[in-house]
């Protein structure tokens, strides 16, 4: 009897493991997507946990020019 609840017990402990080794590759998946890579990338260089430095204090010209079509477009479906 004490050994069939051993091998139970065990046959357990290596189904939780096999789950959280699942569920972390999961995590580890979804983080990437989430950053695009930038995770792995940071972690890989050792400068995990610094912030990049922003180049740019306000939006581009490019960007503006974007925002104002969009504006438009969005008028454009309200007033339809």
């Amino acid at each position: 009897m004490t050994e069939m609840l051993d091998d139970t017990m065990e046959t357990l402990d290596d189904a939780d493991e096999e789950l959280e080794d699942e569920a972390q590759e999961e995590v580890d998946k979804v983080l990437w997507q989430i950053t695009d890579g930038k995770l792995g990338q940071a972690s890989a260089s050792g400068k995990v946990g610094a912030l990049p430095q922003q180049q740019a204090a306000g939006p581009t010209p490019e960007e503006l020019e974007r925002d104002e079509e969009m504006e438009r477009a969005i008028q454009g479906l309200l007033s339809s």
